[in-house]
């Protein structure tokens, strides 16, 4: 996070996360799904610049489709402005990096840059954990985006028990060009269908050895999204062939990634990837809270 001009504008990147596994535990009386999953911050960021001005709050993004009150940062930007009684507004100009309809959680993470943001341009001094509050009331996974950078999240995503001891891990993402909303992927889940592997329970995974860790990251809504996207299958097989020691569906998909120990390795099987049909980026785990996020 940057501070410009007396801190009348504020530069901050928002990274993108993925899920090491994810069970769908059962559906809420509230609509929602009890899960559990790994949440773990990467370095793929959108970049984002927070301008205060008069009154209004407006959002402006180089993705057409998510200008405006659309976006969630619209919202997360009037709550910190109602809740702080500010009689200015802002301009939040948003790069988008990360892709949409990927389940790297690109728009709860702009939110979440929106709040901390704002929270140091207009010295609000709020702590964590009333930042975090606030951000319940946004989405399931802003939450995590304020606190970071890799935690077990429980609930519908908001119960979150950080995980401090973790080995760099790098990846190669693979985004096929189809989005999947997170809507779809949850109404055609079938429970009664959903296969957890025995003995593979995420409190037992160790982040700081992950020679095991393919056998942690089942995710169960990737067969129901495999249905509409068969290319998951592929892109799996092709990362498993190239060295990977773990891949899977990231969230409700569309993107899968692979998990690489040695760079050197990653990097190599990046250049082969790259031939293929599908957007391929180079990316790492996210092992410390960065200096931009406070």
């Amino acid at each position: 996070m940057r501070a410009l001009n007396s801190m009348k504008e504020i530069e901050i990147k928002s990274p993108a996360k993925i899920n090491l596994g994810l069970r769908v535990l059962r559906k809420r009386k509230d609509g929602y799904h009890e899960i559990e999953t790994i949440l773990q911050m990467i370095s793929l960021y959108d970049d984002i610049l927070i301008r205060e001005s008069d009154k209004e709050i407006k959002v402006f993004c180089d993705d057409e489709t998510l200008k405006g009150r659309r976006n969630l940062a619209y919202t997360a930007a009037k709550v910190i402005k109602e809740k702080s009684k500010r009689k200015s507004g802002v301009d939040i100009f948003i790069k988008k990096n990360i892709p949409v309809g990927s389940g790297l959680g690109g728009g709860s993470s702009n939110a979440a840059s929106v709040i901390l943001g704002l929270n140091r341009l207009w010295e609000l001094d709020y702590s964590k954990e009333r930042l975090m509050e606030i951000a319940k009331f946004l989405g399931s996974d802003v939450p995590f985006f304020i606190n970071g950078p890799v935690a077990i999240a429980r609930g519908r995503g908001e119960i979150l028990s950080p995980i401090k001891k973790v080995e760099k891990m790098h990846l190669i993402l693979v985004i096929p060009p189809k989005p999947i909303s997170t809507e779809w992927a949850y109404k055609n889940l079938n429970l009664k269908l959903t296969n957890i592997p025995s003995g593979s329970n995420l409190y037992r995974l160790n982040l700081s050895k992950i020679n095991n860790i393919q056998d942690y990251l089942h995710n169960d809504l990737e067969e129901v999204v495999k249905e509409r996207l068969p290319d998951i299958s592929e892109i799996k097989k092709k990362l498993i062939s190239l060295g990977s020691k773990g891949v899977a569906m990231s969230g409700s998909g569309s993107s899968v990634y692979g998990i690489f120990e040695e760079y050197d390795r990653c990097l190599k099987a990046y250049e082969i990837m790259k031939k293929e049909r599908w957007r391929i980026i180079f990316t790492e785990t996210l092992t410390d809270v960065r200096e931009f996020y406070h």
